[in-house]
């Protein structure tokens, strides 16, 4: 008989990663449709235990670093034998098992404690589905049970624990079949019409497929169809794709699944099949060998879309050579739902076309081109994701549940009136992060990111630093990306949620209509351009600026002191003299140099923080709407929680990195001397016989340091170390363990599963429709800053990104002599 070849690891144990480790190994062979109680009896049997003396529970892991699940029921058994089937590889999902001394209650509970064999025991049958009219389900056979007592078992079995726990196994079966019995008689004697189909228990449905394998089976009577087609409950019901389950009575959402169904079954057994008849009501495929006597029919039910499989000839008489190379059933639908577990893993959600088709020619011996992988890789994609149009659909039940499920945050949703109810602007800010804020610095980072999904778009980012420096999720839009009133209408909504503090900063890049926006919401914020994105403008205009120009910026953007400002500025001065005029009319010192600031930045110069957001999984951005805001709060409630316990285990006064930086400063602080001018006032000189200032009681130094971070100094640190003082006591409140424990105390709610919302008619019926806008043609970039190709070397300065007709640059005395004898030697030849 075939079966299934599992791994089978015992006399370990589980570590503190949920790896099961030194551990011995066995394998056994596990058929098709064995129970619980069955694959008990397997292990039992090759390890050579009694379930009378040790007691088996038995776990597998799904994917590295999850939990273990566990195998307790029939359910499990058969799910995880599918599990197996599906697999290629043969040493994935190995069962790790538990040994204990004692009897296994479950199967075998004791009534006496003073003897260690069995005296009576209760066994229930399996639990069945509830049925549909409320007054049988007292009579249901869920509430039956048949009393079992040790004169049941052989005396010449009690000894073995191997052959008692088989022959229990059967009394099992027997019970259950009783019960199934006499509930079918409180169906007639009730004069129910409706007759439900999965009264078999997981055991005789193994015993059904295995007695049924090389044989035909057929569903020809028409009172059995009317009987599957009134069904409510359908245990038969196929909901998901299994490439290797089939039989009659297996019933079908749709034909397509159906078809999907056999698409997959013929790619795994290596054969192929042709069409013989299909209509809306019927579907008859046969092999493509005329002399193969392999076939399946299906017709339609009355009542639905249903259809059900009433003949089925599993076995095969074919030639091999019906398969070589292409497929005729390896269709792109097809093939994706044969890779479609891989994007399921969170590792493996980047896999690219080539991925797909060495994945169908080394598991399947399919072959197939790169044109029906991409399409298979969409299909898959959106198998699992759902599509585009139908996640605009469903975004009105979103912003809903995200209200209800989170209460106190702030969703929108604008929809453009006047076209037809179609998306305009989405608007999050989850209570969480709005309770948290108050606890972070004063400091917003706003940024916007293309979003490559088929209608484009852009995702408008907001969010903070923690006392730890980590980012801190603030809100997220989603508008339109040529639309200068989608970044207004994004502040208007990120005013409403985070109400405008004091000393409040808001940086971005050098977008003129970000920076109008900010000017008209926030009229009273500091408003500073990201350092990063003003490079990055500079490396535009000024292309042939030398290598130390970032250096040069850089060092004038961070310098706390006017005087070093200067210095730096001269030298881009002579790197080219425009750039001083560009940084000081395009953009303006107060909104990118420390040195000229007016507001407190914190040490924040860039938005580089809220970049990261955008790029921290990129497969997120071609996702569906709902899905990316599925996503985006995912990521909000696991950084919430993993930070909340962070902190919690803090065990310095400040947060971690706050606490490094002051040890540093510390260190720099004991070379120091320290001349006291009153008790608040000092006279620091540094090892280099440089003169500071600090003022405790107004928390300043002459280096501004202390008051712009709103951290001590090292020069500060040494006034405070002389006087013996606290230093924590001059540190923001920010930078406090209490402040990061408090900005991560608010708890995300998940949205749970959309089949178990309870939605108004009136969300219900809202439906929106695709935007206008496209997404931007071309292929969509990965990177959002890509690598620049090596540039051209000029042969006259040999300096890189131009040639000799364009250099600019000035020759040395010693090149220009030596090509000016190089001239006149030519001359010479010329005149000879």
């Amino acid at each position: 008989m075939d079966g299934v070849p599992v791994f089978v690891k015992y006399n370990g144990r589980w570590d503190e990663n949920n790896i099961y480790v030194d551990h011995e190994m066995t394998g056994v062979l596990v058929p098709l449709g064995t129970s619980y109680v069955g694959l008990l009896e397997i292990l039992y049997d090759a390890l050579g235990l009694g379930p009378l003396s040790q007691t088996i529970r038995m776990k597998y892991i799904a994917e590295v670093g999850s939990s273990p699940i566990e195998i307790s029921h029939d359910r499990d058994v058969f799910f995880y034998l599918n599990l197996k089937e599906r697999d290629a590889q043969l040493n994935s999902f190995p069962i790790c098992l538990e040994i204990k001394n004692g009897p296994m209650e479950e199967i075998l509970p004791l009534a006496t404690e003073d003897n260690n064999h069995l005296s009576h025991a209760k066994i229930q049958s399996p639990p069945h589905e509830i049925h549909p009219d409320p007054q049988l389900n007292d009579q249901a056979p869920c509430n039956m049970s048949l009393e079992i007592t040790v004169d049941d078992v052989p005396y010449d079995m009690k000894a073995d624990g191997n052959n008692a726990l088989q022959h229990l196994a059967e009394l099992i079966a027997t019970a259950d079949l009783q019960n199934e019995a006499n509930y079918r008689r409180q169906i007639t004697d009730n004069n129910v019409e409706r007759s439900v189909i999965n009264g078999l228990s997981n055991a005789q449905i193994s015993v059904e497929e295995r007695s049924a394998e090389g044989q035909i089976e057929t569903l020809d009577s028409d009172e059995d169809l009317r009987m599957i087609d009134e069904s409510e409950n359908v245990r038969d019901m196929i909901t998901e794709v299994l490439p290797t389950v089939m039989r009659v009575k297996n019933i079908y959402p749709s034909k397509e699944v159906l078809k999907k169904q056999l698409g997959m079954l013929a790619i795994r057994n290596h054969f192929q099949f042709k069409v013989k008849r299909s209509t809306r009501r019927v579907l008859h495929v046969v092999c493509v060998d005329p002399k193969c006597k392999w076939t399946v029919r299906a017709t339609k039910l009355e009542r639905n879309d249903r259809f059900v499989v009433k003949r089925y000839d599993a076995s095969h008489t074919c030639s091999p050579e019906t398969v070589q190379g292409d497929h005729r059933q390896a269709s792109s639908c097809v093939v994706g739902e044969c890779v479609k577990r891989k994007y399921q893993l969170r590792s493996c959600s980047s896999i690219k076309p080539h991925d797909i088709i060495n994945e169908m020619r080394q598991t399947y011996g399919v072959t197939i081109t790169y044109e029906r992988a991409w399409r298979a890789r969409e299909c898959a994609l959106e198998s699992l994701r759902g599509s585009y149009e139908e996640a605009y659909y469903l975004l009105a039940k979103y912003t809903y549940m995200l209200n209800k499920m989170n209460p106190g945050s702030v969703v929108a949703l604008e929809t453009e009136e006047k076209e037809n109810n179609k998306f305009k602007y989405f608007f999050m800010c989850l209570a969480a992060s709005i309770q948290g804020w108050q606890h972070c610095r004063p400091v917003i980072l706003v940024d916007g990111n293309f979003l490559k999904l088929k209608y484009g778009g852009t995702l408008f980012t907001a969010c903070a630093k923690d006392g730890n420096e980590q980012i801190f999720p603030l809100a997220f839009g989603i508008g339109d990306p040529e639309d200068a009133a989608a970044w207004e209408w994004f502040f208007v909504k990120l005013k409403e949620a985070i109400a405008d503090r004091e000393e409040l900063v808001i940086i971005s890049n050098f977008d003129k209509s970000i920076c109008k926006a900010i000017e008209k919401v926030y009229p009273n914020a500091d408003h500073g351009i990201c350092t990063h994105h003003l490079l990055n403008n500079l490396k535009v205009n000024f292309r042939k600026a030398g290598k130390e120009m970032p250096t040069y910026f850089y060092n004038a953007s961070r310098t706390y002191l006017m005087e070093e400002f200067e210095f730096y500025m001269n030298n881009l001065d002579i790197v080219n003299p425009s750039i001083r005029a560009y940084l000081q009319g395009q953009a303006g010192y107060e909104k990118w140099s420390r040195a000229f600031f007016s507001g407190r930045q914190y040490s924040i110069m860039t938005t580089d923080i809220a970049r990261s957001i955008n790029v921290t999984d990129v497969q997120a951005k071609d996702m569906p709407i709902t899905r990316l805001i599925e996503w985006l709060m995912s990521m909000v409630q696991r950084w919430f929680s993993e930070r909340r316990s962070a902190a919690e285990s803090t065990s310095t006064m400040l947060a971690t990195v706050a606490e490094d930086r002051l040890r540093e400063q510390n260190v720099l602080s004991l070379s120091m001397t320290v001349h006291p001018a009153n008790s608040h006032e000092f006279h620091v000189l540094d090892p280099e016989a440089r003169s500071f200032v600090v003022n405790l009681e107004s928390k300043t130094c002459v280096c501004r340091e202390f008051q712009v971070d709103q951290l001590p100094c090292s020069h500060a640190l040494a006034a405070i170390n002389m006087c013996k003082l606290s230093a924590y006591d001059y540190c923001s409140g920010y930078y406090k363990k209490e402040a990061l424990s408090a900005s991560y105390a608010a708890t995300v709610h998940p949205l749970g599963n959309e089949s178990c919302w309870v939605v108004p008619d009136e969300i219900k019926d809202r439906i929106i429709l695709p935007p206008k806008w496209r997404r931007r043609s071309g292929r969509p970039r990965k990177r959002r800053n890509p690598k620049k190709t090596t540039k051209g070397r000029c042969s006259r300065c040999k300096e890189y990104g131009h040639n000799r007709k364009t250099c600019q640059n000035a020759m040395s005395r010693d090149s220009n002599s030596s090509s000016d004898s190089s001239i006149s030697e030519s001359a010479t030849n010329d005149v000879t």
